[in-house]
């Protein structure tokens, strides 16, 4: 295994990892939660997890020295992981503001979605536009769903929306030509991975708070022997 010479490309791979392996632990964290609140444990779960995935695969195309259809299959890998990220944060918004029977009748379509995002990525590789209009939809109207609930005074409802406007912030970083230099010089992908550490640090402390003010009802043997 073999790293690039470029310093950019490899702070960018770096950064991918560590974004990465805080998915992974993030992820973990949630998943932990699913006895208050399966659904949504682990639709959240499986979303972070799915940004961890793209996050190795973002290793592999900007940090180490691979075949050209090596990198282009990871750059594949990423449309589709990061697809269905967004799919899932949308049925994650729906869930929250609207309740399970609803989040679990849009998530094939949501899905699906995310799926037709994949196939015009894979089309047309060299344009990034369709990510950004996938992605801006899907942020702004969670955005709007997560203002809702934090004037409503949800549990963890202003985090969340805090954090998706992170999100938002990581990706007009990502699209800017915007660099820094600091150890290495961090050119926009790699900024775009610190910012967005930000945004999931504050997605979990928002998920995790409203997961834990969710009352398990356990039953009581007692009680129902008397009944």
């Amino acid at each position: 295994m073999l790293f690039v010479a470029d310093p950019v490309e490899l702070a960018t791979g770096i950064t991918d990892a560590i974004l990465g392996l805080f998915a992974v632990l993030c992820a973990v964290g949630l998943f932990a939660l699913t006895a208050r609140d399966p659904w949504k444990a682990r639709l959240w779960s499986v979303a972070v997890l799915l940004l961890a995935i793209a996050s190795v695969l973002g290793v592999a195309q900007h940090g180490l020295v691979v075949d050209p259809t090596t990198r282009t299959l990871a750059i594949h890998g990423i449309d589709l992981a990061l697809g269905q990220v967004i799919a899932l944060v949308v049925d994650g918004a729906l869930l929250d503001r609207w309740g399970l029977t609803v989040a679990r009748r849009a998530l094939p379509f949501l899905i699906l979605m995310g799926m037709i995002f994949f196939g015009i990525a894979y089309l047309f590789p060299t344009t990034f536009l369709p990510f950004i209009l996938y992605e801006a939809v899907a942020m702004l109207f969670a955005l709007g769903v997560y203002i809702s609930l934090a004037i409503a005074r949800r549990p963890g409802a202003l985090l969340m929306t805090l954090g998706i406007l992170v999100t938002i912030l990581a990706a007009v970083v990502q699209v800017s030509p915007l660099e820094l230099d600091l150890i290495w010089r961090l050119d926009h992908n790699s900024l775009f991975h610190l910012v967005q550490l930000v945004g999931l640090a504050l997605l979990f402390s928002g998920l995790s708070a409203s997961m834990i003010a969710v009352v398990v009802r356990v039953p009581d043997p007692v009680g129902s022997a008397r009944r």
